[in-house]
């Protein structure tokens, strides 16, 4: 019996473990989803740089938890509910990490981008898309550190209004090459961070749908419940 304990103590440690390791990358994450926009809204090349130099420590974090993940399912074959928990762990570690390539990828537009900005209207709409993206993924974190399927739910349904805000922005920069035909280079760079954002706040989606299935086993995926 005290042997049993021992076992189950070291596997409750090795889960306490992996999701600090998981919280610990989602700050990392999130701090460069903010420089990101922050840097492409401000013209900042610092900030910008700052996002391409530590993308190495977010991909790093996904190849160890996948790796302490894998160890445990391995050593300790869970099943049930233990089971689906460490696959959501796994699959939305793999989230945040393309959040992560994504926030680079504004970087690096910011970077190459010639210096202009965006309309104060598509400026606006940008800045909407970003707090609706960067609120979504908070709660899409929180969700999954308390396993709170109603809260992953929300995370799902506001998806629909991202994409709503992403298609306005698109309607907002056709209208601005058709009147600066000659600006074709910074419209193409507010398609293409419009399109980073949400594409984060698919990955947002995916958390959610993980956190519903690490819960209730049921699988969402596509508007399909399975």
């Amino acid at each position: 019996m005290d042997n049993e304990r021992h076992i189950s103590g070291q596997y409750d440690t090795e889960l306490t473990l992996l999701n600090k390791h998981f919280v610990d990358m989602a700050g990392l994450v999130e701090t460069q989803f903010l420089e990101a926009l922050n840097g492409y809204l401000e013209s900042s090349s610092r900030l910008a740089q700052q996002v391409v130099e530590r993308e190495q420590q977010v991909n790093q974090f996904e190849i160890d938890i996948d790796m302490q993940v894998a160890s445990v399912i391995a050593r300790r074959q869970p099943v049930a509910g233990d089971m689906r928990s460490l696959l959501a762990l796994m699959k939305s570690t793999t989230d945040l990490e393309r959040i992560g390539d994504e926030s680079k990828r504004i970087a690096k537009l910011t970077l190459k981008r010639p210096i202009s900005t965006p309309t104060p209207e598509i400026r606006e709409n940008l800045v909407k898309l970003k707090e609706l993206v960067h609120a979504n993924v908070r709660r899409a974190l929180d969700s999954f550190a308390r396993m709170d399927e109603p809260s992953a739910l929300e995370v799902i349904s506001i998806d629909d209004e991202v994409d709503d805000q992403y298609n306005t922005i698109l309607g907002l920069g056709s209208d601005y090459i058709s009147n600066e035909s000659e600006k074709v280079d910074v419209f193409m760079n507010i398609i293409w961070v419009a399109r980073a954002l949400e594409r984060i706040g698919d990955h947002a989606t995916n958390i959610g749908e993980n956190v519903v299935y690490a819960v209730s086993g049921r699988y969402i995926k596509h508007g399909k419940k399975i």
